[in-house]
């Protein structure tokens, strides 16, 4: 259940961050790949990550252990975000 709701947390991080829903997030600057999905689907990874690792919902097995599976976890959150929003997409043009 922890890995439903952190990709469906990592989502909606990055559809507010890809359409500029959480300004106090993105800041008054725009990063460079907030325009693709995978992209910020990746740095929403790694956010929702690091809050699914402070409540203790990630495994952890070390410093290295740890950072694997943040890394794994964020590349996860990518492909998600990028599939949801493809199909998002798809489903508004008909």
């Amino acid at each position: 259940m922890d890995i439903v709701v952190g990709l469906l947390a990592s989502y909606s991080l990055c559809f507010g961050m890809m359409h500029n829903k959480m300004p106090w997030l993105t800041g008054r600057f725009r990063l460079a790949g907030l325009e693709c999905a995978y992209c910020t689907g990746f740095r929403a990874g790694l956010v929702t990550g690091g809050l699914m690792f402070i409540a203790g919902s990630l495994p952890t097995s070390g410093l290295f252990g740890t950072l694997a599976y943040l890394l794994l976890w964020a590349m996860a959150s990518a492909a998600t975000c990028y599939i949801l929003d493809v199909t998002a997409q798809r489903l508004e043009t008909e």
